[in-house]
Formats: structure tokens, C-alpha cells, sequence
């Protein structure tokens, strides 16, 4: 059985026990190959990489037993804490700029003589770009690893940020605006912080002699920032790659069709999408009912108007501390189990949360409308 017999066979998973022959083609330094094994493990001589047999999925390629030194659970500290605030970094400025505009959409509103309501447009776009950009870079980032996207979006949207700053139109301002989210990538670890900071440091930019082009100005000085990192730590690797090439049918099915299918047939995946679907757009609403509340309530300049945002912040911090606080029980369980995990045992810090998510919401929203409470 030649080459690309076993590859028509790996596509329709039937490739036969005996023939489990896996091609892999690695990328330490260049375009390094390493050689097939017909063992049914499939363990390659000459790479410290070990070929995994064929997955119904595709050939994948695995680590050469539990004490790899490439696998990430066996780097040193350093490198770990290194690459985890890099990352860290990234992610909150990829939020801190969502939100800073919202300081300054009602002077680039009066600056381009439009609205407030159109001027809130550039907040908006920024974040349907964050729901865009997904569907391009899940299936890049499957094909050819994490450090392509990675990079190719902390370089672009720098510059997509010195566009809106220097933009003479609103067109080009909104535009640039929703390819600078499109361009970006986010990890849940700092998802509901950064956009909390951004609103009195822009709020303190706008009504300061700098004006509201170097909110954007800001944003992308940080972005660089966050570029230089990601190059200097070597954020993410490119992918092993695999002799079986994935056409474009198969690429739209697995990471098009395959978690939409999802989000409709499974119950909880469509509650869970909607509840933090809410729960996210209200994180975005109070960008406009704080200015509201704190500048026409009660007088505060947009700088000191901002600085509220920081009891949110104080609460998403307490709320991680207690989540680690409940680790060790879970560990315990976690280990009594056979380390099989049970989802229903994160259960009792979100049930937590939501109940004092909601009264928080009640209290201000009776509370917010009179200047004598504060």
C-alpha cells in the first residue's frame, strides 16, 4: 500500500489496524522532517517528537512521553511566568482599546459633526470585529498553529489604531475601527478587566490638551509594546503539520459548521452563548450608562466619571480570589474521582456569582437616577 493510498484511507477513517503508519512533517528550525515508524505506536527515531497513529480527525502529532522538555508542563518557571504575562499583556491591551474609545465618541462626534449615537458606532464595530475575527482565525490557527495569528493581530492592529488616530473622516475612523477588532485575539483571563480600565484613563486623555486622537494614539503605542513582547518571548508555535492536507470542505465543516451544529443541538451551549452574550453586552452598556449616572447625575468631570469602573474591577478580583479559594475542594474531588472531572462541580462559585451579579444590577439601576445616593 503506497503513500496515497494510505492517505485516501486516513481521510474516509479506515485506515487498518496493521497499517497504522503515520506520516508527520515537523517545524523545530526550518522545515525539519522526521521520518514514518511502522510501529502501532507509531514513535519516530530521529525527532523528539513522537507520531501519534492516525485520529479520526487526522494525523496529529504528540510529545515523547510525559517528561518532554518541549512540552509546556515541563518548562522552567521562568519561561512560563514570562509567556503568561506577555500574553496576559496582550490580552488586556486587546480590551483596554475596545473600550477607551467610548471616552472619546462624543468629541469625535462633534469633531466629524455627527451624533453621540453615531459616535458610540466606533465602540460597537471594535467589538463585532471581535466576533468576526473568530471565523477566520480558529481555522488558521488549526492549520498552522498559534504564532502566525498571534502575531500577524498584535502587528496589525497597531496600525489600524494609528489609522483611526489620524483619520480624516469618520468613515475611515469606523473602519479601521472594526478591522482593528477583526485583528484581534481574546483569552477570558483578562476579558471583563481591560475594558474597565480604559474609560478614566480616556476620560482624563480626552479632556486634557491631547484631545481624543491620542486615545488611539495609546492604544497603539501599547499594541507595539505588545508585539516586541510576543517576538522577544517567542509567543506560541507553529503547528506540526501533517502529510494529509485538509481541504477547504473539510476546513469549513470542522470549524464552521461543526460549533454551530453545536450552539443549536446542544442545550447548554446555546444557554451558556446567550447568558455571557448578555452578560458581555452589559459590560459594554455601562460604558455608557456610567458618564451618564456620575458626569449628569452627579456633576464629576469624564475623567473622575471613570474612576466607579474600579469597584468593578475590585469585584472581578475578589470573585478570582474566590474561585481559587475553591480549587483545593475541587482537587480533592477531582482526585477521588479518578481524576475524572464532573462540570456540575464549578457550579457553586457561578451560581454565586449570579445571584450577586443580578442584585447588583437592581441596586443600581434603583438607585443610579438620584444624585443624593451614592
Amino acid at each position: 500500500m503506497d503513500n496515497d493510498e494510505l492517505r485516501s484511507l486516513a481521510r474516509s477513517n479506515v485506515i487498518p489496524p496493521d497499517r497504522q503508519q503515520v506520516f508527520c512533517r515537523e517545524k523545530i528550525d526550518e522545515d525539519e522532517a522526521c521520518s514514518t515508524s511502522p510501529d502501532a505506536t507509531g514513535a519516530a527515531t530521529n525527532h523528539p517528537y513522537r507520531c501519534s497513529p492516525a485520529h479520526p480527525d487526522g494525523l496529529i502529532v504528540d510529545f515523547n512521553g510525559p517528561g518532554d522538555p518541549l512540552h509546556a508542563q515541563n518548562w522552567p518557571l521562568r519561561k512560563e511566568l514570562s509567556l503568561a504575562i506577555t500574553l496576559g499583556y496582550v490580552t488586556f491591551v486587546v480590551t483596554f482599546t475596545s473600550s477607551i474609545f467610548s471616552a472619546a465618541s462624543e468629541s469625535v462626534a462633534h469633531h466629524f459633526g455627527v451624533s453621540p449615537e453615531v459616535g458610540v458606532l466606533g465602540v460597537s464595530l471594535y467589538v463585532l470585529g471581535f466576533a468576526s475575527g473568530p471565523v477566520f482565525w480558529a481555522p488558521l490557527s488549526e492549520l498552522y498553529g498559534r504564532k502566525l495569528p498571534l502575531l500577524v493581530a498584535a502587528f496589525g492592529a497597531p496600525i489600524f489604531n494609528l489609522a483611526v488616530a489620524t483619520g480624516q473622516d469618520l468613515q475611515t475612523v469606523f473602519i479601521c475601527r472594526f478591522f482593528a477588532g477583526v485583528l484581534r485575539r481574546m483569552s477570558p483571563d483578562l476579558l471583563f478587566v481591560g475594558p474597565l480600565w480604559a474609560p478614566f484613563i480616556g476620560g482624563f486623555i480626552n479632556m486634557s490638551h491631547l484631545g481624543w486622537r491620542w486615545t488611539q494614539y495609546l492604544s497603539s503605542i501599547m499594541g507595539f509594546f505588545g508585539f516586541g513582547l510576543a517576538c522577544i518571548f517567542k509567543l506560541g508555535h507553529p503547528r506540526q503539520k501533517e502529510e494529509i492536507e485538509i481541504t477547504f470542505r473539510e476546513l469549513v465543516e470542522k470549524n464552521l459548521a461543526r460549533p454551530l451544529r453545536m450552539l443549536f443541538t446542544e442545550p447548554i451551549v446555546l444557554a451558556l452563548s446567550i447568558y455571557m452574550a448578555f452578560i458581555y453586552g452589559l459590560l459594554y452598556l455601562f460604558l455608557t450608562f456610567y458618564p451618564i449616572v456620575f458626569e449628569e447625575i452627579h456633576g464629576f468631570n469624564q475623567g473622575v466619571a471613570g474612576l466607579p469602573f474600579l469597584g468593578m474591577i475590585t469585584g472581578e478580583m475578589l470573585a478570582g480570589v474566590y474561585v481559587i479559594l475553591t480549587q483545593p475542594e475541587y482537587n480533592r474531588k477531582l482526585a477521588a474521582n479518578n481524576d475524572v472531572p464532573i462540570p456540575e462541580w464549578r457550579m457553586p462559585p457561578a451560581v454565586v456569582g449570579g445571584m450577586l451579579f443580578a442584585g447588583g444590577i437592581l441596586w443600581f439601576g434603583w438607585t443610579g437616577f438620584r444624585a443624593d445616593i451614592h
